[in-house]
């Protein structure tokens, strides 16, 4: 079926449009999944990270998960090889520098920011309590230990406090003192070092809102590789250029199968004819005037022949024979 250059133009710039709107959604969506697998990889790398902080967190409820005030007490402190021991940390120090600070969001950095201060303030607590067991000689401690371990609980003893250390006859002044220091180096690094619930800088409080965060950062972690409403946003969008590009698809089709006139009013047939040069065109028969009148048929002129059809091709009537009676 022949198609006039106006047509044509028509059929080529509608398809071409249809084709445009079909590679919206067709580019919305590759981007989407592409986007949403380099989301999961990030997740699985993220949760990684926050798991191995969070055991770093509750592995330190050994140390800070009990509250301690100016009314803590334990005989231990005054045991001159009693220490506490250190306590991993490497990753929850790393996390704000990481990605997954940013991937988790500002609740879980601040949580695990005042945790980091709160550390550093209890290491520096028991740094010069560790410092001064280091300093002390042997034989002082081994002395102390002696007058102090019948009053140990693993030993049997009721208890010790600081008013009963002058009790110690066995020792003598310089070690009451020093037994004294290492109390209360004891007792700072676990009432001011650890702290209650009341201190949030205290590394007690300051671990419990860490734990909380971890948790709440895992239940809230980012779903979608964008925000739900751009994400809503961009899937109507596609679908909608999808829809017209379908539209547009069959409206070519239609013009293919059923063309249109064109700005004159020609159908394709009648445009094509008119540009055909003369010798091209297709003749139409008409017949002549015996013809249309009814009598017998007469010679066709020359120049009939020439504005119609020859006479070879024109059909005749038979010649009616004069009737006798």
């Amino acid at each position: 079926m022949a198609l006039s250059a106006d047509q044509l133009k028509s059929l080529t710039e509608v398809l071409t449009a249809s084709v445009v709107c079909a590679s919206a959604p067709a580019a919305w969506l590759t981007l989407w999944y592409q986007r949403k697998d380099k989301h999961e990889e990030r997740r699985h790398r993220e949760f990684q990270t926050l798991a191995a902080v969070e055991r770093e967190v509750e592995g330190m409820a050994r140390w800070a998960g009990r509250e301690y005030d100016d009314s803590s007490h334990d005989v231990q402190w005054f045991n001159p090889y009693w220490s506490v021991v250190n306590f991993a940390s490497a990753h929850i120090e790393a996390l704000p520098l990481t990605t997954a600070a940013q991937f988790f969001g500002p609740q879980l950095t601040t949580a695990i920011g005042e945790l980091v201060a709160a550390i550093g303030e209890f290491r520096a607590l028991l740094a010069r309590h560790n410092q001064l067991l280091l300093a002390t000689d042997e034989g002082l401690k081994r002395s102390i230990l002696a007058a102090v371990q019948p009053h140990l609980p693993e030993a049997g003893g009721g208890g010790l406090s600081l008013d009963d250390v002058d009790s110690l006859s066995t020792l003598t002044p310089s070690e009451r003192a020093w037994l004294r220091e290492v109390y209360k180096l004891n007792k700072e690094l676990h009432v001011l070092g650890i702290g209650s619930a009341s201190e949030p800088s205290r590394l007690f409080a300051a671990r419990a809102r860490a734990a909380a965060s971890i948790v709440s950062a895992r239940e809230h972690a980012p779903q979608e590789p964008v925000h739900p409403g751009l994400a809503v946003l961009g899937h109507v969008l596609a679908a909608a250029f999808a829809v017209a590009g379908m539209y547009l698809f069959a409206l070519t089709i239609g013009l293919v199968l059923h063309p249109t006139a064109d700005s004159e009013g020609r159908t394709p047939t009648q445009a094509q004819q008119e540009t055909l040069p003369r010798s091209q065109a297709p003749v139409v028969a008409s017949p002549p005037p015996s013809l249309r009148a009814g009598t017998a048929s007469t010679a066709v002129s020359e120049s009939a022949v020439d504005s119609s059809i020859t006479e070879d091709t024109l059909p005749r009537k038979p010649a009616t024979q004069p009737s006798t009676k």
